[in-house]
């Protein structure tokens, strides 16, 4: 009798085990008769919290969410046409490592945000803080050791590639970060100091997957007063745009990503200075000043490229005392500014706390753009983004 009903036993779980696998055969049959094409063009729509769901979902769906540099582009290209661009804030302490904040809305229309939490860290550099140089297509410029090492990363795959290493015998300040839309090309420029006597300096540009950096021989100025780390930078109209923030007169140059010819972007009429930040909101130069003297804070959008008089004042704000100064100030979706950091739903960012000041906000389209494609001699390492405790 007990042979019995362990064979019976041994019958029903045979049974059970066959129903699922026929249920689970079914749901993945299911999904097997979506063509490919169309899943891709769905999945891409999500941001990319949801995205990396999805890749729980099957081993197929994670090799193409995480290795098809097809759906790498589409999914980038749905990101900017949608304009859904997030805020990568970025902590200004003086720490070997720098926290990293992801923000994005959660639905149109909403205040609300959600904040993704990365530390970045370099243990071959002690004693020496990280800094963020710039973004492009998802790609972070990152700085360690005083700019002595230079890294293109990918925050959100991990990639990371070093670039070639400057000369002892200059100071180099690593400017931006842009895309050549023409080669399919990311390329790095840097402004080189050479203290050797007669002072000079010089623009070098290198381009990913290269194993060099190349002098731009057509830099038409020489600013002996630009200091290393006055400059602020924004990649607008396929041209890599910046100034110094606290030189007189003002001017902006400008770098064209594609021909590599400079020029010279025409400011507003400014009655006073203050601090200068340039940006980039809605696909228009945008220029940010601060004003001591009120505590103010002044948002100017170009809405007409290379044009004088189409500068517009779009935002002009009084900011709180203890605030003003300690935070760069950023414009989202509408026409408001990331000025509220009480807005952002997050445990180490409540409403009474004072230590937003050294938060630094850059315009981030997170992507899944790989540097395996750009990789050239040199070899494609990984960068540890570790979750905050």
């Amino acid at each position: 009798m007990k042979i019995f009903h362990d064979k019976l036993k041994i019958s029903a779980q045979d049974s059970t085990t066959k129903r699922r696998k026929r249920r689970d055969g079914i749901q993945h049959n299911d999904i097997q008769l979506i063509p490919e094409d169309i899943i891709m063009d769905i999945l891409s729509r999500l941001p990319i919290h949801s995205l990396f769901q999805c890749t729980l979902v099957s081993k197929a769906w994670r090799d193409m969410i995480v290795h098809n540099p097809i759906f790498a582009t589409m999914q980038h290209n749905r990101a900017l046409e949608n304009q859904n661009n997030t805020l990568l804030m970025f902590s200004h302490v003086n720490s070997p490592e720098v926290n990293l904040y992801l923000v994005e809305r959660e639905a149109a229309g909403l205040r609300k945000l959600r904040v993704m939490d990365a530390k970045l860290t370099d243990h071959t550099c002690f004693n020496d803080r990280p800094e963020i140089l710039g973004s492009c297509n998802g790609l972070l410029c990152i700085s360690f050791y005083r700019g002595h090492r230079v890294y293109i990363s990918n925050p959100i795959t991990g990639e990371c590639k070093k670039l070639p290493s400057k000369e002892r015998s200059c100071d180099a300040l690593v400017i931006g970060i842009g895309f050549d839309s023409a080669r399919k090309e990311y390329k790095v420029v840097r402004r080189v100091f050479i203290h050797e006597k007669p002072f000079s300096q010089k623009i070098e540009i290198h381009t990913l997957g290269t194993s060099s950096w190349r002098q731009v021989v057509n830099f038409p100025w020489s600013d002996r007063r630009g200091s290393l780390n006055d400059f602020s930078d924004v990649l607008v109209n396929g041209s890599l745009h910046w100034c110094s923030r606290h030189q007189k007169p003002l001017h902006i140059t400008s770098l064209d990503m594609s021909d590599e010819q400079f020029g010279v972007v025409p400011t507003p009429e400014l009655t006073s200075r203050g601090d200068i930040h340039l940006m980039a909101w809605k696909g228009f130069l945008t220029m940010t000043q601060q004003l001591w003297v009120d505590n103010s804070m002044h948002v100017w959008v170009m809405k007409e490229y290379n044009v004088k008089e189409s500068w517009t004042k779009q935002i002009n704000v009084t900011m709180p005392t203890w605030l003003f100064g300690g935070v760069n100030y950023w414009p989202f979706d509408d026409d408001t500014l990331v000025d509220d950091i009480r807005a952002f739903d997050h445990p180490r960012l409540g409403a009474d706390s004072r230590t937003f000041c050294g938060l630094g906000v850059m315009a981030h389209t997170a992507s899944l753009v790989s540097l395996k494609k750009y990789r050239g001699r040199g070899k494609v390492g990984r960068m540890k983004f570790l979750p905050i405790q």
